[in-house]
């Protein structure tokens, strides 16, 4: 918001097809429709497996968009690229009206977002015309599944089974235990957005938190072992 008049669409735009990024590389670009208001949007790729419609914030079963674009993805351009919200009334396994989407790109991630409201939690700055639509529907658990997905290392890290892990109770108030089938390296809690609070180093399969610094809401352990990593959601009290 310089403003030169160019919403960010535009600019993706401008960086693709004027070749800064060759050949479209992440399969996805942003269409010159301009204001869409889609909501209550419950337009969702049918995949129980989808890493941001069904990540460790949980599940996205609607959303909310206001003053957005839309999407075009193309997977000769991108073998990896995936849509998987789409504008409603469009189907959801077609290329086109795409509201999220997501590929990789050599090393890296990219998620595609068509509009910024969803990811505005109401902390920004008050003079740049935002619209805080963090907590419309399922906005901010999408932001922070897609968040987690593109922090993850991946590839050469093997996620740990459930069944090795334990954390209880869950709602917990004052003490959560963590219990692990082998030793437990690094221990983090992490919030909503993705900051850690809390990191220690072990070398123990099993150890307890003390939570009386916590506020109430929603956290994430991330847990460490030689043999991999296992993100978990709970709730404070």
């Amino acid at each position: 918001r310089d403003g030169d008049g160019w919403d960010a669409y535009a600019a993706w735009r401008d960086l693709i097809t004027n070749n800064s990024v060759q050949n479209n590389a992440f399969g996805m670009i942003f269409d010159e429709t301009d204001y869409i208001n889609d909501y209550p949007n419950h337009n969702m790729k049918n995949d129980p497996n989808d890493p941001l419609l069904h990540g460790v914030a949980g599940n996205v079963n609607g959303m909310e968009f206001h003053g957005s674009t839309s999407m075009s993805i193309n997977s000769s351009q991108n073998s990896t690229v995936k849509g998987v919200v789409f504008r409603s009334g469009y189907s959801t396994s077609g290329t086109s009206q795409v509201m999220v989407a997501y590929s990789r790109y050599g090393q890296g991630k990219v998620v595609g977002l068509v509009d910024s409201s969803p990811a505005d939690d109401g902390t920004g700055h008050s003079g740049d015309n935002l619209y805080d639509g963090w907590n419309e529907l399922d906005n901010g658990i999408l932001i922070t599944n897609a968040t987690l997905w593109l922090a993850d290392k991946s590839n050469g890290i093997t996620d740990l089974n459930y069944k090795d892990l334990e954390i209880y109770p869950n709602p917990a108030k004052d003490i959560l235990n963590v219990q692990s089938e082998i030793n437990i390296s690094t221990i983090k809690i992490l919030n909503i957005i993705g900051k850690v609070l809390y990191q220690k180093e072990l070398n123990f399969s099993a150890t307890k938190i003390n939570l009386h610094n916590f506020d109430s809401g929603v956290y994430f352990v991330e847990i460490n072992t030689e043999e991999g990593k296992q993100i978990l959601k709970f709730i404070k009290k």
